[in-house]
């Protein structure tokens, strides 16, 4: 089962791209969702009632939670942040600002839902991913050892030392310590 450190890894993995395509303040921005949404399917562990790997942990789920995230945040958004920046997140993608929010969170809660049904250990609790409409687990056990911290803490390293390879030019040379 991957932890914490492994959900946050596959968000950093999954928006490398976002600092190529878009300025700093928006590709931050949108990494900060992902890494945000990436969690979210976990929610089960602290709600009793629902088991673990059940439908929190379908893509059903993370366009829901998309959805509804997108819609408060085109909501919220104009009040809260700065026009320059909210502006450029309206024009980032198609859709506006619930374009840009319900992307982020469905790109970390789909990452979520991707890695535990491929890390899933065949004495855990299985993925039913496509949940309502098949019923049966997807769960493909690729990822075996991902329970380990050590598993957990190599993509995550890789995923952000990407993040910092890729940012690392943008930064002015003043900013930058000689050595």
């Amino acid at each position: 089962m991957v932890d914490v450190l492994g959900h946050l890894a596959v968000g950093l993995l999954c928006t490398v791209p976002a600092w190529v395509y878009w300025r700093e303040e928006v590709a931050f921005t949108f990494v900060a969702v992902v890494l945000g949404a990436v969690i979210v399917p976990d929610i089960d562990l602290y709600l009793p009632w629902v088991r673990h790997h059940g439908p929190t942990h379908t893509v059903l789920f993370a366009t829901i939670v998309a959805i509804v995230g997108g819609t408060v945040f085109a909501r919220v958004a104009p009040r809260l942040l700065r026009v320059e920046l909210r502006d450029d997140l309206r024009r980032a993608v198609p859709l506006g600002l619930f374009g840009f929010a319900a992307s982020a969170l469905l790109v970390g809660g789909a990452g979520h839902v991707v890695v535990d049904s491929l890390s899933t250990s065949t004495a855990g609790q299985p993925v039913r991913p496509l949940w309502p409409l098949v019923e049966r687990s997807s769960s493909v056990h690729v990822l075996r050892r991902f329970s380990a911290p050590l598993w957990n803490g190599i993509p995550f390293a890789l995923g952000l030392s990407l993040h910092v390879g890729v940012l690392l030019p943008s930064v002015p040379r003043s900013m930058l310590l000689d050595v």
